[in-house]
Order: structure tokens, then C-alpha cells, then sequence
């Protein structure tokens, strides 16, 4: 485990498939992607088994997909926007603010939910190069 103090946030960059979602103990489980030979010669988009995933990219650009094997699945989306790390706080920031698709499945979108649009913040408990474990921050109402 990287501790909090020294985080690199070349840790973070990357894909990362969610593992255990944040209506789950208040938080979010992510498990980095570590792409194949063959798709770091060629890139572009890992090619990925369905499930949520977040791609945290060095420019700062975030994009949040989810697929679906079958691809009949409400959930299916892609959107994009901003994050960015706060080292001092040791705070991810994820705010949406495009969306490019937002499912295949009539009269069903999937859309950010309006949070995600202002911004969400988290607490980065956990680090290493293989598993970031996030604690959402709750805004102040």
C-alpha cells in the first residue's frame, strides 16, 4: 500500500474497473486494468469484458463507461469530464460534464446523476498500483 502522505498521482492514471460500487460500504473499490502487450502496442481503448470502469487519463480528462457483454443492459453509457487529485487533502475530484452515449435500451437512459455533474470528491484510503479504494466525501448542505 502507497501511504496517504506520498501519493503519486501517476498511481492513478490508467482504466480501472469498479469492483465494488460505491452503494456498497460507502465507497468504491477499483481494480487497475493492466493492458496486453498487443494493446499497448496499439492504442487506444482496452478491449474490456462489460462492467463499470473509470479511465483516469494524464491530461486530466475522465471518462466513465460501462458495458455490457449482451449489450441489452440499461446501465451501458459512456460520459466524460475532469478530474483531478489534491495532494495536500489527498482528495479525487470526478465531475462529469459530457455525455456520448447513454444506453442502448428504449425510454431508458443512463445519465450522471447531477452530483456527478457539480463534482464528487473522495478520500483515497488505499493506493498501490493494482487497487485504489475511495471514500466518497459528502458535500456540506
Amino acid at each position: 500500500m502507497t501511504s496517504t502522505n506520498g501519493l503519486r498521482v501517476d498511481l492513478i492514471r490508467g482504466v480501472w474497473f469498479v469492483d465494488i460500487p460505491e452503494a456498497r460500504k460507502g465507497g468504491l473499490l477499483l481494480r487497475k486494468i493492466v493492458p496486453t502487450l498487443e494493446e499497448e502496442q496499439n492504442p487506444g481503448r482496452l478491449n474490456l469484458v462489460g462492467g463499470d470502469h473509470l479511465e483516469f487519463q494524464a491530461n486530466g480528462r475522465l471518462i466513465d463507461y460501462y458495458s455490457a457483454e449482451c449489450g441489452m443492459d440499461p446501465n451501458i453509457h459512456t460520459w466524460s469530464g475532469k478530474w483531478k487529485f489534491d495532494k495536500e487533502e489527498n482528495l479525487l475530484s470526478m465531475q462529469i460534464e459530457s455525455v456520448e452515449s447513454s444506453g442502448y435500451m428504449y425510454g431508458q437512459p443512463s445519465l450522471p446523476s447531477e452530483d456527478y455533474k457539480t463534482g464528487r470528491e473522495y478520500k483515497i484510503i488505499e493506493l498501490t498500483e493494482q487497487t485504489m479504494l475511495l471514500e466518497r466525501v459528502q458535500s456540506q448542505v
